[in-house]
């Protein structure tokens, strides 16, 4: 059996230790979508293979910051590669690799995201990141999160680099049209216990699992030796490189089918997470490239669209 060699990038192990620890929320008028507008095209490029990147000015500087679902802050910046104005250390801790991190506040710059000027508290959180910049560039300025996006819903197309915000309404249902059921190859309820990532129930080699969707992760699964031995005697999991490829797991009645991810021990030296240390499947990039997928956290609701849709081509020439 091929050894184990990949692990959840730098910046990830660093994500699970920091963000998960100190979470402040930021304002309710923090939002990709303005008032008048029912949804937002913003484009995207790739970083360290799979991240998307989104353009942005913080300050003065131009730059990019990754797009993840699993950041609690609006914006997280890294100030590595900004000036700020100096302040005080609000909390600290460490990368798996032994990174020394300190998270600092500061008095929040102007943002603009692709262009629209973001509105922001007075101020902001930063940690120093500038261990990033071989994987994700000097111009790496840090994350926009989930409380950008926790009242809409948001779909990354790979296809056209674009990701799309939705307005929702009352009901929390997006304000355009809805993908036809033809369009749709299952749409279940997630849910987001501790501000977790969405989460819904599976199936992986005839046993239950957790499901969470991650844009900052490439894919990864937690699993114990014994069963990822049982995965591999299945021919469920398969060595592809330095990473794994996953060739079928289920969510409701529906089974998706070669997934590339990377594999942590539960309970192991390289498993970071803080809670529910438990066999689990997180969904990244490499899924939601093949596997178009709306997360709607105003309704929490995940509906998994099929790789050729109309309803994504349609939105493309609309924009």
């Amino acid at each position: 059996m091929p050894a184990m060699k990949n692990f959840p990038t730098l910046i990830e192990k660093a994500l699970i230790n920091i963000f998960f620890t100190f979470i402040i929320s930021m304002p309710a008028n923090a939002r990709l979508v303005s008032e008048n507008q029912l949804f937002r095209s913003i484009p995207f490029s790739l970083r360290d293979s799979d991240k998307p990147m989104i353009a942005v000015t913080i300050g003065e500087k131009k730059g990019v910051v990754m797009f993840d679902n699993g950041t609690p802050d609006a914006v997280f910046l890294n100030r590595d590669a900004l000036s700020l104005p100096e302040s005080k250390v609000i909390s600290t801790g460490f990368t798996a690799s032994g990174q020394f991190i300190e998270v600092k506040e500061h008095p929040a710059p102007l943002i603009k995201i692709s262009g629209q000027k973001l509105p922001v508290t007075k101020s902001i959180r930063s940690g120093n990141f500038g261990f990033t910049s071989n994987s994700l560039g000097n111009d790496f300025l840090g994350f926009i999160g989930k409380k950008l996006i926790d009242k809409n819903a948001f779909i990354l197309d790979f296809k056209r680099y674009q990701l799309l915000i939705f307005k929702t309404g009352r009901d929390g249902s997006i304000l355009i049209s809805s993908p036809r059921n033809s369009d749709i190859s299952i749409s279940i309820p997630f849910t987001t216990e501790n501000d977790a990532l969405p989460t819904v129930k599976g199936i992986l080699g005839g046993s239950p699992i957790l499901i969470d969707f991650d844009t900052g992760d490439s894919g990864t699964l937690y699993v114990t030796d014994n069963e990822r031995e049982m995965l591999i005697n299945k021919n469920i999991l398969v060595n592809s490189g330095n990473r794994w490829k996953l060739q079928r797991f289920s969510i409701g009645e529906v089974t998706f089918q070669s997934t590339i991810i990377n594999i942590i021990i539960t309970g192991s030296v390289h498993d970071h997470r803080t809670i529910n240390k438990n066999n689990q499947l997180r969904l990244g990039s490499n899924f939601l490239s093949r596997h178009p997928s709306i997360i709607n956290f105003a309704n929490q609701t995940l509906t998994i669209l099929k790789p050729r849709n109309r309803f994504l081509e349609k939105l493309s020439i609309s924009d």
